[in-house]
């Protein structure tokens, strides 16, 4: 029975490889060697925040910054560590495409990106059983956003960013934040134009995209600004602090979708309002 169950567990991995090889060869090899190298960063710097041989706050510091240079050294295929501004999301020609055609698989894209962030805050905040314990709450509140309740047991509305989930982080590393958010923003740009039905050209929207999220001059914010329109949108709409329970909205309106319909929320089906 054990040989059984690895040669199928084995089987569905490498069929999950193959499904995940197919998707990146979708978008071409540009835009798949970015986001192949920025979700390696990703691991890379939750793995030295993990590293129990790294117990000094100035130690880990270092190391993530050392992380930081080893990312920019390719700058082919290294996003800016600055970040983009936000209108991006809502700006761009197949804007929500993927989001109202696909409510439910943005969702659980968007808890995946929550519990990204949120792992960083027991990682970088707590030690020793703190951290156990944090890192469990982080793991049964991610469960809980897939289980259709009510919100903040349901998927996030808005796009979940490192100024909403991972103050921990910006403050040991910004520039790994801005990173992961430029990520996060080029996947979600990405899929809208996947998703569209009215992109004719396919791989020449892939690519203008891709130029777009490269150009370190393209689009760029300051760090003030980009916690502040991240924080906008409001952390309980991107699923809450990971390490404090939010029942309601800290804000009195619904989210930047609000500026889209002159100030009245868009409701997206699958999605909590």
């Amino acid at each position: 029975m054990s040989i059984i169950l690895s040669e199928s567990f084995s089987w569905s991995a490498a069929t999950r490889a193959d499904e995940a090889a197919a998707g990146f060869a979708v978008l071409g090899p540009k835009a798949a060697a970015i986001i192949e190298r920025a979700n390696a960063f990703h691991m890379e710097v939750l793995g030295i925040l993990a590293d129990p041989g790294l117990t000094e706050f100035a130690a880990r510091r270092a190391a993530v910054a050392e992380a930081v240079e080893r990312y920019r050294s390719r700058p082919d295929v290294a996003l800016p560590s600055a970040p983009k501004d936000m209108d991006v999301l809502y700006d761009h020609s197949h804007a929500l495409d993927f989001r109202t055609g696909y409510a439910d698989l943005g969702g659980l894209i968007w808890a995946g990106h929550w519990l990204k962030l949120a792992a960083t805050e027991p990682l970088t905040d707590l030690v020793g059983a703190d951290r156990a314990a944090g890192l469990d709450t982080v793991r049964t509140r991610y469960y809980a956003k897939l289980s259709y309740g009510e919100p903040p047991e349901f998927f996030p509305s808005e796009i979940p960013l490192a100024p909403a989930i991972a103050p921990g982080l910006i403050f040991m590393s910004p520039e790994s934040a801005m990173i992961w958010d430029n990520n996060t923003m080029l996947q979600e740009v990405l899929a809208d134009i996947l998703a569209s039905p009215d992109v004719t050209d396919v791989q020449g929207a892939v690519d203008e995209a891709v130029a777009f999220f490269m150009d370190p001059n393209a689009g760029i914010t300051d760090q003030g600004e980009w916690e502040i329109m991240a924080l906008r949108h409001g952390i309980f709409f991107q699923g809450g602090y990971p390490l404090a329970v939010m029942t309601e909205s800290e804000l009195n309106v619904g989210g930047h979708a609000a500026h889209l319909q002159g100030g009245a929320p868009i409701i997206i089906g699958g999605m909590p309002g």
